[in-house]
């Protein structure tokens, strides 16, 4: 049982991630492999060596090879954080509840709505993006502004055909983001049926 779980581990790591594995055996041999530099008939062998060989091996991951990974903090919603001595701060959520958009799925000629609510006035953009990440369309809304940015108030934007202009959008999944300062107040993502 063990030596399946290491296999599986080997085989994971030497070919999902972009890391250096190193496979070590109880006889001190040491086999390095990149990401996709092992060939069928090298994994078919080193399968059969590996259940056959009666050595104890091991299986060491370069995680520093892996892929960049962002790092996210969170920090509770109006509550004072000390972070060090002498400092503090406080943070408080513009946005109150989640964001949603209806009806979703929804035909772009009959149009949706996205839907969020302010704690106050305050200045907004929202971005829409393609399946692929590609911003297609986005609109900024002034603090006070009917349409997007009246705090107190659930605020309703249109996005049909007629928001959209001459930007090209075919049926599909696409992703919102309602921003404020560089900071993502709220995200969703919305289906446009044919």
């Amino acid at each position: 049982m063990k030596r399946l779980v290491f296999l599986l581990l080997f085989l994971l790591a030497s070919f999902l991630c972009a890391a250096t594995v190193t496979v070590t055996q109880g006889n001190g041999h040491v086999n390095h492999h990149q990401k996709g530099s092992v060939s069928e008939l090298e994994t078919i062998g080193g399968i059969a060596s590996f259940l056959l060989t009666p050595y104890q091996e091991s299986v060491k991951v370069d995680y520093l090879a892996l892929s960049p990974m962002e790092v996210y903090y969170s920090i509770p919603v109006n509550e004072s954080v000390d972070s060090g001595p002498g400092v503090s701060a406080s943070v408080e959520a513009p946005l109150v509840g989640p964001t949603f958009n209806h009806p979703n799925p929804f035909k772009l000629k009959e149009g949706t709505f996205i839907g969020y609510q302010l704690k106050e006035d305050t200045d907004i953009e929202i971005r829409l993006f393609n399946i692929y990440g590609h911003k297609i369309w986005s609109n900024d809304y002034k603090a006070g502004q009917d349409e997007g940015a009246i705090g107190g108030k659930y605020n309703k934007v249109p996005f049909n055909s007629t928001v959209i202009n001459n930007y090209e959008v075919s049926a599909g999944i696409y992703f919102y983001l309602i921003i404020n300062d560089n900071t993502i107040l709220g995200k969703g993502k919305m289906a446009i049926k044919p």
